[in-house]
C-alpha cells in the first residue's frame, strides 16, 4: 500500500490559498452596493446577515470538519464562494444580495479552522509541528499577496464593469478545486471519524479546554475585539476613501499595498514569536493599534493612508501567533471545533457592530463614528491590562 505523502499537503495548501483569496471585489463590494443605491445602513444589514450565517453555522460546521475531514470541508467552502459570486452578479435585489452574503458566510464557516487544522495536523504527521508558525506565516503571506493582486486588478476591472469582477471570482475558485483534490487527509483525522463519538463530543471537550486554560481568556478576548474593529475599519474605509475623493483604481491600489505589506509582515512573525512572550506581544499590539487608530481618524491624505496601512498590520501580526498559542492546547479531534467557537463569538460581535456602525455613519458621519469605536476599544483595553494571567 502506498504511504500517504502528507508533506505534499503544505504546497497544495499554498496553491489553494492563493487561488481561494482571489476575491476581486474585496475592496470594492461596499462601493458596488452604493452604486446600487444601498445606504450605509443597508450595507451594514447585509454584512450583518453574513455574520449571522457564521454565528449559526460556525460551530456545527466545525464539528463536521473534525468528524468528516478538513478536505471535504474546504471543498464545500470553496463551492459556496462560487455561489456567492453568481448571486452578486445575477441581481440588484436586496434579498438576493443578502442571500449571496449569507452563502459567503456559510462558506467561511466550512473553511474556518479547517485550514489551520489541516496545516497543523499535516505537519504533526511528519513530526514538524514546531514549524507551524513559520508555515502558517507563509500560508497567510500567499493569501495576502493573492488578495492584494485581486484588489488591484479588481479596481481596474470595476472601471469597465463589475461583471468582470465577479466572473473573475468564479474562475479563480473553480481553479482552487485542483490543489484541494490533491490533499491527503491526515491519518489521525481518518481514525477519529471512524470512532463516531456523540455529535456534541467536540463541543463539550472544547468548552472544557476554555475553562481549564485561563491563560487563553485575555488573548481570545483581545483577538475578537481587534478582529471586529479591523473588519469595520477596513470595509467602511472603502466608502470613507471614496467620500474623500479617491478614485476606484486608487482605492484598489491602497488595499493592494495593504495586503502586500501584510504579506511581508506575516512572513516574519515567527521571528518575533521566538524572542518575546505571546502575552506581552498581545497587549503591546493592542496599544499600538489604538495609537494608529487615533492617527487614522484625525489625519488627512498621505498620513491617513500610512496610518491605515499600519493599522491593518497590527492585527495581521497577531493572527499567526494567536493561532499557534491556541493550537498547542488542542487535540486533533476538536481542533477545528474550538476555532469555530471563537469564530462564532467573533462573528456575533461583528454582526451586531457592523450595521450599528453603518447607522451611525449615516447620521453622524465617518469621523465621529470612528472616534466612538476608538473610545470603546480604549475603555476595553484598560481592564485587560489589569487582568492577571493565571498559569
Amino acid at each position: 500500500m502506498k504511504k500517504p505523502l502528507y508533506h505534499q499537503n503544505i504546497p497544495s495548501m499554498y496553491r489553494y490559498i492563493f487561488l481561494a483569496q482571489l476575491f476581486f471585489d474585496r475592496s470594492l463590494w461596499v462601493i458596488f452596493l452604493t452604486q446600487k443605491q444601498f445606504s450605509m445602513t443597508d450595507i451594514g444589514i447585509v454584512e450583518a446577515l453574513l455574520h449571522l450565517s457564521i454565528v449559526i453555522f460556525e460551530i456545527p460546521t466545525g464539528i463536521l470538519c473534525d468528524r468528516f475531514g478538513r478536505k471535504r470541508s474546504l471543498l464545500i467552502g470553496n463551492s459556496l464562494s462560487i455561489v456567492y459570486a453568481i448571486l452578486m452578479l445575477a441581481t440588484n435585489q436586496i434579498f438576493f444580495i443578502s442571500l449571496a452574503l449569507m452563502s459567503l458566510g456559510l462558506g467561511i464557516t466550512f473553511q474556518s479552522g479547517a485550514e489551520e487544522a489541516l496545516l497543523y495536523d499535516s505537519l504533526k504527521e511528519t513530526g514538524k509541528e514546531s514549524h507551524y508558525t513559520k508555515v502558517f506565516g507563509m500560508f497567510s503571506m500567499l493569501g495576502l499577496i493573492s488578495l492584494s493582486a485581486a484588489q488591484l486588478i479588481g479596481g481596474f476591472l470595476a472601471e469597465f464593469s463589475f461583471t468582470y469582477v465577479y466572473i473573475g471570482i468564479m474562475i479563480a475558485h473553480l481553479l482552487a478545486f485542483l490543489p484541494l483534490l490533491a490533499i491527503e487527509e491526515p491519518k489521525k483525522i481518518i481514525q477519529t471519524t471512524e470512532k463516531r463519538e456523540a455529535w456534541h463530543y467536540q463541543l463539550t471537550e472544547s468548552l472544557k479546554i476554555w475553562r481549564r486554560y485561563h491563560t487563553m481568556h485575555v488573548p481570545v478576548i483581545v483577538y475578537m475585539l481587534l478582529s471586529t474593529a479591523t473588519v469595520i475599519i477596513i470595509f467602511y474605509a472603502q466608502s470613507y476613501f471614496k467620500a474623500l475623493g479617491y478614485s476606484t483604481p486608487m482605492i484598489g491600489f491602497i488595499f493592494a499595498v495593504e495586503g502586500l505589506l501584510g504579506a511581508f509582515v506575516v512572513k516574519y512573525v515567527y521571528l518575533i514569536e521566538a524572542k518575546y512572550s505571546f502575552i506581552k506581544i498581545n497587549r503591546l499590539i493592542y496599544f499600538i493599534y489604538l495609537v494608529l487608530f487615533i492617527v487614522f481618524i484625525y489625519s488627512t491624505h498621505g498620513l491617513l493612508i500610512i496610518s491605515f496601512l499600519l493599522l491593518s498590520q497590527a492585527f495581521t501580526v497577531l493572527q499567526p501567533m494567536f493561532s499557534n498559542f491556541i493550537q498547542h492546547k488542542l487535540k486533533s479531534s476538536f481542533r477545528a471545533t474550538f476555532f469555530s467557537m471563537v469564530g462564532a463569538v467573533e462573528s456575533l460581535m461583528i454582526m451586531i457592530a457592523f450595521p450599528l456602525f453603518g447607522w451611525f455613519i449615516d447620521r453622524l458621519g465617518f469621523q465621529i463614528s470612528f472616534l466612538g469605536l476608538f473610545i470603546i476599544l480604549t475603555g476595553t483595553f484598560i481592564p485587560l491590562l489589569l487582568v492577571k494571567q493565571q498559569k
